[in-house]
């Protein structure tokens, strides 16, 4: 029995020192090899594309053939509208967006009007409704108003916002329950707004975080239509409008285009430079690539180009 002793405690202590070494290289391991994690909760990029984070510089781009395309030629004017549109200080606005309805003879019952003036974008007053009616059925609350959407007066808000020509934003107040509209705040019950307004292309146009790049204070009550599949990306790279469109300059059709699957629809997105195709000074336009075949929209970014959107076709 004496001989057996110390055979175990060299066992012991052999087994002691080998665990040790275990644990110390896997905490090297940890150290050198990071962790990484991608979370997109509404989408997904396709083909190994990453979501466009930072801003990037212009890229270069000339008009080319594109499989099951053909060249369309866009005048300049339409450099000027679309639901894309960046309007600010540096860039006023030039374009009227001419798909503009009332408000007050499409709506539904699950919100308010400050006035029965208020214009909308066609395509944006329908994804509104849709929002006030699941806003309703979350919350059980019909309790919130639309106060101004093009650059009608509003009783409530003082601040008056570039981009309200173009029809595709609107600022939001709460019906209070002693019977006072007032400005709405992001808190409470009704930020399930803010929290939800990008699955119907809607996006907070100022966040706290981004004052910076935007060069307007937070603005909780101000929110703009930019479409489905663009309100997912901002939302999921956590981008500005400013930082979303010169993110999509590094996006042209003859390099890398973004390829994006929301909602089981599969989207192409890309970016082209304006290169106008004529010598006369009249007749100035981009050619840009048009597929017969496939659901696409074009907008302008009322700067220097233009963004196409393929639906449900990826070539």
């Amino acid at each position: 029995m004496d001989k057996r002793r110390p055979n175990l405690f060299r066992l012991f202590c052999t087994s002691f020192v080998i665990i040790l070494s275990i644990i110390a290289v896997d905490l090297v391991k940890r150290q050198l090899i990071p962790v990484t994690e991608n979370i997109i909760p509404k989408g997904c990029f396709k083909s190994g594309v990453s979501s466009p984070v930072l801003p990037v510089s212009p890229t270069s781009y000339k008009p080319v053939n594109f499989p099951n395309s053909t060249p369309q030629n866009i005048s300049d004017d339409q450099i000027y509208n679309g639901c894309l549109c960046l309007i600010n200080s540096n860039y006023p606005a030039k374009g009227l967006e001419s798909d503009l309805v009332s408000l007050s003879q499409v709506k539904n019952d699950m919100y308010s009007l400050e006035n029965d003036t208020l214009m909308f974008n066609a395509q944006a007053a329908e994804k509104l409704n849709q929002m006030m009616s699941d806003y309703n059925a979350a919350t059980g609350l019909s309790n919130l108003v639309i106060s101004r959407t093009t650059d009608y007066p509003s009783s409530v808000y003082t601040e008056q916002y570039d981009e309200a020509v173009s029809g595709c934003s609107f600022d939001l107040a709460v019906s209070s329950s002693d019977g006072n509209v007032i400005p709405y705040d992001g808190t409470g019950t009704e930020s399930w707004i803010t929290q939800n307004c990008s699955k119907y292309g809607f996006v907070l146009r100022f966040p706290a975080d981004k004052a910076n790049t935007t060069k307007v204070p937070y603005s909780p009550y101000h929110f703009r239509y930019v479409g489905d599949v663009h309100a997912a990306i901002m939302t999921d790279g956590n981008m500005c409008l400013e930082e979303y469109l010169e993110s999509l300059k590094m996006y042209s059709i003859t390099g890398q285009p973004i390829k994006y699957s929301l909602n089981g629809i599969n989207y192409l997105i890309f970016y082209v430079k304006k290169d106008y195709s004529s010598e006369d000074p009249d007749l100035k336009f981009t050619a840009l690539p048009v597929f017969s075949n496939s659901e696409y929209t074009i907008s302008g970014n009322n700067s220097d180009g233009f963004i196409v959107t393929l639906i449900n076709n990826t070539p």
